[in-house]
């Protein structure tokens, strides 16, 4: 796991770059690497299309299901059921095999769907219990901002990496609350900018930290959507806390420190 670590072996810099790769702004320049949690074991095949024709893509070569990463689905909003479990299906290094959820008819409803057994969803009472089930070895936060703190401390108290959704927190020293909670039980902490695994955007990132584009003097960065829903929970101040800025600014807050 590559990204924004902020508990156990921390940094201070965002890696950029799902794979290892070299800048191509030269030589000698800031690289990004990616090492997954097994030896890479990568099958070939001998090309059979004559050089004109388009390369074929590497084979997918997935870890066997009962050695990828067992995550945890802490939250089981909009983004849980339309995105995030979905694209589980297409994962190669990890997979869903527990939820959490305050809501017991949903969760297991969705467990159903996705193959997880009755005794891998517990309710937020039940955290602590997460601890006693080893397959589960990440938690992914997905719940409403001012619930990442208490939700992150609970997860790594239980011994489980985690991986939260952004923005952090709400505060600085909640989020220092969770940074040492994560160190303290010896739990790494990475917060979900997906920005920086895409090719295009982390290309980008190496291009202006090794001066392809000369000195940066100014960053106009916009974000917009437009909410239909005012109950939905971006529009509660209880749970969203900050607005517009932590809710969609921070992509353009990630993108100035990845030029930085």
């Amino acid at each position: 796991m590559c990204g924004d670590f902020l508990g156990g072996h921390s940094s201070s810099v965002p890696c950029y770059g799902g794979s290892r790769r070299q800048c191509s702004a030269g030589p000698g320049k800031r690289t990004a690497s990616r090492r997954g949690p097994y030896p890479e074991r990568k099958r070939h095949l001998s090309p059979i299309n004559a050089a004109a024709e388009r390369a074929a893509p590497p084979l997918p070569n997935p870890a066997p299901p009962a050695r990828r990463v067992g995550f945890a689905i802490m939250g089981l909003g909009r983004l849980a059921l339309g995105q995030i479990l979905p694209v589980f299906a297409e994962c190669r290094q990890a997979r869903p095999i527990a939820l959490i959820s305050g809501d017991s008819a949903k969760y297991r409803a969705i467990a159903a769907r996705y193959g997880i057994t009755a005794d891998a969803c517990y309710d937020y009472a039940s955290i602590g219990r997460i601890r006693d089930n080893a397959a589960i070895e990440a938690v992914y936060v997905v719940t409403p901002n001012t619930l990442h703190r208490d939700n992150v401390i609970a997860a790594a108290r239980a011994g489980k990496h985690v991986l939260c959704e952004k923005p952090v927190a709400t505060s600085v020293a909640q989020t220092q609350n969770m940074v040492a909670a994560c160190h303290d039980a010896g739990r790494l902490l990475m917060i979900a900018y997906r920005c920086q695994y895409e090719n295009c955007n982390a290309e980008v990132a190496c291009q202006a930290r090794a001066g392809r584009f000369g000195d940066i003097r100014l960053i106009d960065a916009v974000n917009v959507q437009h909410q239909g829903d005012p109950h939905q929970w971006r529009q509660s101040r209880a749970l969203a806390s900050g607005g517009a800025l932590p809710g969609i600014g921070l992509y353009c807050l990630n993108t100035a420190r990845a030029a930085g």
